[in-house]
């Protein structure tokens, strides 16, 4: 995995794909970051109920 520093202070993480067998131990959900701009999209999406 890279991580890269913007020149607006954040970091940009990017990743290959991960099999789905793949456990991933410790996360910290408070140590994922994201960009304003995508949480403020991320509130406009709706969930569309299982049939």
């Amino acid at each position: 995995m890279a991580v890269v520093k913007s020149t607006q202070g954040k970091r940009t993480s990017h990743s290959l794909a991960l099999p789905r067998s793949l456990r991933v131990l410790g996360f910290d959900r408070e140590k994922v970051k994201a960009h304003p701009t995508v949480v403020e999209w991320m509130r406009t999406l709706q969930t569309v109920p299982e049939q």
